[in-house]
């Protein structure tokens, strides 16, 4: 939408106020599919049912910079991991990350860093035996540069329960479409819906 300049006083015309409305927040994005057995869209969320590794395509278009991806993970007791993919296949190289978390009742932090050349040391979801939800945000996965992403949620487990807060970024220059995600071993159950932010 282009940029509108209001006065003081003046009335806004239905179509304006329309306009203002349907340009400004976040859109729930439609992927164009998903893969991996198990693994489901039913409208906008991907669902998965014991999963191995489960994908989400086409969910990231030109029409947005930056990306919102809530998710809400259960029956795992491993890390959960994700992966940037284009329209062909996953990143598998340059991941970067660090991570931290503090238990209940706990004064003290703990960290993870990990500098990958394959997906299988980007971990960046600890879970422990219950869930794990929250909202990973991702930022430029449509252009031709490094995508980055920032990390925020809670995971639940019969004793205690884990804050953890992190990032990192993919230093490729892919131009990407969606993830992947997977744990370290075994299946995964839950949901992941993704928003783009309108600026």
């Amino acid at each position: 939408m282009p940029d509108q300049t209001f006065t003081s006083g003046q009335i806004l015309t239905a179509s304006q106020m329309s306009s203002l409305q349907s340009n400004t927040g976040m859109v729930v994005m439609t992927p164009t599919s998903v893969s991996g057995t198990g693994v489901t869209l039913s409208g906008n969320t991907m669902t998965m049912t014991a999963a191995s590794t489960a994908s989400i395509i086409g969910c990231f278009t030109s029409a947005f910079t930056n990306y919102a991806v809530v998710y809400n993970f259960t029956t795992t007791s491993n890390y959960i991991r994700f992966k940037v993919r284009t329209a062909s296949a996953d990143v598998s190289t340059g991941y970067g990350t660090t991570m931290s978390a503090i238990t209940d009742n706990s004064t003290s932090l703990s960290f993870l860093n990990s500098a990958a050349s394959s997906w299988n040391d980007t971990k960046w979801l600890l879970t422990n035996n219950s869930a794990s939800f929250g909202v990973v945000q991702v930022f430029n996965p449509q252009l031709a540069t490094n995508t980055y992403f920032d990390n925020n949620g809670t995971s639940i487990a019969s004793t205690n329960s884990f804050k953890y807060f992190g990032g990192g970024r993919n230093t490729g220059t892919d131009v990407c479409t969606g993830l992947t995600f997977f744990p370290d071993s075994g299946t995964f159950t839950g949901t992941v819906t993704v928003y783009g932010y309108r600026l």
